[in-house]
């Protein structure tokens, strides 16, 4: 088992040569180090290309012994004449998977970016011009239907009094019409807030047609 304070990701970009724990040997070039939180095994690993273009990698606790060697891309040796798949993967695609996932990143990214642009941008405008040109009017008919309900609310009272023959107190009437008319007036004023953040909205500044392929680049 590989052994060192050092890391073996210190060896990529460079020709090694690498002992397994079975005493084969390997050379090759280290294309790629892959981080220990990378793998399931929670070990670090690095790949190796050979010259015939075979990637191998091998973590960590594959690994006997490394050392760096001079020269061109060369192909593993071992006393078999073949090689040991023990503890060894190989990944023969391993190029065209990894620019298949750089792919998809980038697909996956567009679609986020267009995704945050209709949330946050495209729908936000929407429903900006949406309450300016019909929240002042849905506003006005609300409170209307509101003050109409009070109203008749309000003669149901006086009558229901009258009825009893009580004494007909209006102030206390109204502190009762307050009370049961309180969700309606929570209503009305969200949607107070709704206009001002709507008119507020419209006085920003909107993104330039550069500047929104500038903020694109960045995905």
């Amino acid at each position: 088992m590989f052994e060192s304070e050092k890391s073996i990701g210190v060896y990529s970009g460079k020709q090694v040569r690498i002992v397994a724990l079975d005493d084969k040997v390997f050379d090759g070039y280290v294309s790629e180090y892959v981080y220990a939180n990378d793998n399931e095994s929670g070990n670090e690993s690095i790949i190796i290309e050979t010259r015939d273009g075979r990637l191998i990698e091998f973590e960590a606790t594959d690994i006997k012994e490394i050392v760096v060697i001079d020269g061109e891309k060369a192909t593993h040796m071992s006393e078999a004449g073949h090689e040991a798949n023990n503890g060894i993967i190989i990944f023969p695609d391993f190029q065209k998977l990894k620019e298949d996932v750089e792919k998809l990143k980038t697909e996956l990214s567009m679609l986020m970016l267009e995704r945050d642009e209709l949330r946050f941008v495209i729908s936000k405008n929407i429903e900006t011009e949406y309450m300016l040109k019909l929240g002042g009017l849905e506003y006005k008919a609300y409170e209307a239907q509101c003050a109409t309900m009070r109203l008749k609310r309000k003669i149901e009272l006086i009558q229901a009094k009258i009825n009893r023959q009580e004494r007909v107190n209006l102030t206390k009437i109204d502190e009762t019409l307050d009370e049961e008319f309180l969700e309606y007036q929570q209503r009305l004023n969200e949607q107070i807030d709704k206009m001002n953040a709507a008119l507020e909205h419209s006085k920003s500044e909107y993104l330039s047609e550069e500047d929104n392929k500038e903020l694109k680049k960045l995905y």
